[in-house]
């Protein structure tokens, strides 16, 4: 059977340009720490696309909570303070791109 996916749509605030792929890379540290390696690759984190200060991510159904208390623990990448907000949660990537031009 397929596993369930959600994309998470991921507003930065930031004080200057930071590296998408090093926030991505941070988070996905704090989530492997936080449920540990075998949990990890059940979750299937992916990087999707950005745009802008958005970042969309997938993860499976079952660790959308795990995900969202990882984005919280993540306060720096590059020597630059950042802040991660949830804004959506979808099981359709075009209903995430629809929000994310709507933001």
């Amino acid at each position: 059977m397929r596993e369930k996916k959600r994309y998470v749509l991921v507003e930065i605030y930031t004080e200057g340009d930071v590296d998408i792929l090093s926030v991505f890379n941070l988070i996905r540290s704090q989530l492997k720490s936080f449920i540990g390696e075998q949990r990890f690759g059940a979750a299937k984190l992916q990087f999707i696309e950005r745009s802008g200060n958005f970042m969309i991510m997938k993860v499976g159904h079952r660790f959308v909570d795990e995900l969202k208390l990882s984005l919280s623990l993540v306060s720096q990448a590059n020597n630059k303070f950042i802040n991660l907000a949830v804004l959506y949660v979808s099981g359709s990537l075009r209903k995430i791109r629809e929000i994310m031009r709507g933001a």
